[in-house]
């Protein structure tokens, strides 16, 4: 089994992207740093969120994506992809969706995280590779990475081993909660996620809308 590390620790500020023609701001282009980097409650220092509606805050800190889907993208655009060519935060090894839990309290370095949400492509990632096209097929695949909200301050830095302290609901899986969000959900399915009180809250409510539409007697 691969150690879960940290294989590259990125940042980046806002700048503009062209997004389906237009000029937006976004963070999606980040830079692997070599020193340790403090991670606060909301970001990592020296990283930030161009559109803060719909990326950042409490339950959005840090986004994580598994180094072990690299060589599929490789293969599937035909280009050597860089560190962060997912505009994540952390590349990590050992710790893919269908491994990784909602509620997962993991240490890495100084810092506590805990995973609160699958992370949802946008069109973001399609324009920062000229593949329109990538957001569905990285929504098929279901290598779609994932958030961490920050239980405990601290430096993070390359190299750090992650660590796996607390797995509140092991049956959460990354992997599991995509499948409720892409494809059409049993209740079951639904009930199980509700009962998962790590969550993030914004995932929760689509759920619980999700929920009243698909199965109205059951809330």
């Amino acid at each position: 089994m691969m150690e879960c590390l940290v294989k590259s620790l990125n940042v980046g500020m806002p700048g503009l992207l062209q997004v389906n023609g237009k000029e937006v701001r976004s963070a999606f282009v980040k830079t692997p740093s070599e020193q340790p980097v403090f991670l606060h409650s909301l970001n990592f220092e020296g990283d930030g969120q161009g559109n803060l509606e719909v990326h950042g805050g409490v339950d959005k800190a840090a986004c994580a994506y598994p180094y072990e889907h690299y060589p599929h993208w490789e293969k599937e655009l035909g280009a050597v992809m860089p560190a962060a060519s997912f505009g994540e935060n952390l590349t990590l090894t050992g710790m893919t969706e269908d491994s990784v839990c909602i509620g997962d309290i993991w240490r890495m370095g100084e810092a506590v995280l805990q995973v609160s949400e699958p992370r949802q492509p946008c069109a973001k990632l399609g324009a920062r590779h000229n593949r329109p096209d990538l957001v569905k097929k990285v929504a098929d695949t279901g290598f779609t990475g994932y958030y961490f909200r920050v239980l405990q301050e601290g430096y993070v830095q390359k190299g750090d081993y992650a660590v796996l302290e607390q797995r509140p609901y092991p049956g959460v899986t990354v992997q599991f909660v995509n499948g409720a969000i892409y494809k059409k959900p049993e209740r079951a399915d639904l009930e199980r996620i509700l009962q998962c009180d790590a969550l993030a809250s914004g995932l929760r409510q689509s759920f619980e809308k999700k929920m009243r539409n698909l199965f109205p007697a059951s809330l």
